[in-house]
């Protein structure tokens, strides 16, 4: 078989649509997926409504993936064919098989059957929380199984009401309502005295937490740090904050080596999510769905190799 079915947009800010095209082959570094399962993101609709994040056309979107090794490429050491893996890729998981960079696989453990719709939003939380300063605030920088920071709060800031109950399961001790305390009092709720730190991803709130919090605490902003670094991204285009700095690729290879053994002993788990139903043809559905605002605390998640009804 030398063609596949994929997603695509053909010139942009069209429509997403079913089209048959070649099944790529794997170059030197590089490994052939045949794709399971690929998560959909609330930024892939608006990659195709606005034309962002693409390089050319027609293209593929479409950031995490799940499935197995098909095909290896010259050079490639550590895989092997049959292989399950997971990756946060930059575009191209809406299809059946895609050739990327081996250094951005992740092995996945034989007793895992469900997708891991998470990747794309998993480097950014994780080194905020747990890579050591200036990058995060170092609960747990080596992913140590003793707990060092057992007992202390866990609180969730920007959560809305109808996922409190969700969170609360996942251990968050305190959940606040962002649509009801605003950032700027937020400095004076009892749980937080002061806060030690505060993660911002909009850039328009940055100038209010830098006035709320202490000098002693941290305020920590979003890069697209990918795991992996820029070396084996390999991107097309230098654009300013795409890519984090070298600490970044540094915490995310340990956090690459510790994902397997952190996904067996339940450590980290993914989120919700649902399945959607016919294959690839599904993903446009599911688009509209999060364009429309109507997916909040799960995540969608497409099986590429079901078939097309």
């Amino acid at each position: 078989m030398s063609t596949q079915q994929a997603v695509i947009i053909e010139a942009p800010k069209g429509p997403f649509v079913l089209r048959t095209r070649s099944i790529p082959t794997p170059s030197e570094g590089e490994v052939l997926i045949k794709i399971m399962s690929v998560g959909l993101n609330p930024v892939n609709w608006k990659q195709g409504a606005f034309n962002i994040l693409i390089d050319e056309y027609p293209a593929v979107v479409g950031h995490d993936v799940a499935g197995v090794v098909e095909k290896l490429g010259t050079g490639v050491e550590g895989l092997k064919k049959g292989d399950r893996v997971c990756a946060q890729t930059v575009n191209v998981g809406f299809q059946q098989y895609v050739a990327v960079p081996a250094g951005i696989m992740i092995p996945t453990i034989p007793a895992l059957t469900r997708p891991l719709p998470f990747l794309w939003r998993l480097p950014r939380p994780a080194s905020a929380l747990f890579a050591p300063g200036p990058i995060g605030v170092g609960l747990n920088p080596t992913f140590s199984w003793d707990k060092p920071q057992q007992g202390h709060a866990a609180l969730v800031i920007g959560g809305g009401p109808a996922n409190f109950n969700y969170l609360g399961k996942l251990g968050a001790t305190e959940c606040i309502d962002r649509g009801e305390v605003p950032v700027e009092s937020l400095a004076a709720h009892p749980a937080l005295a002061p806060p030690r730190a505060a993660g911002s991803w909009l850039p328009s709130r940055r100038r209010n937490w830098s006035e709320i919090l202490s000098k002693r605490s941290s305020l920590l902003v979003r890069v697209l740090g990918y795991y992996a670094g820029p070396d084996v991204m390999n991107f097309k285009r230098d654009v300013v904050g795409y890519v984090g700095t070298p600490e970044h690729t540094a915490f995310g290879k340990l956090l690459i080596k510790n994902l397997p053994e952190m996904l067996e002993r339940g450590v980290i788990s993914g989120t919700r999510y649902e399945i959607l139903p016919n294959g690839l043809a599904g993903i446009s559905e599911g688009l509209d769905r999060l364009r429309q605002g109507g997916v909040s605390g799960f995540k969608l998640v497409a099986h590429p190799q079901d078939p097309v009804a």
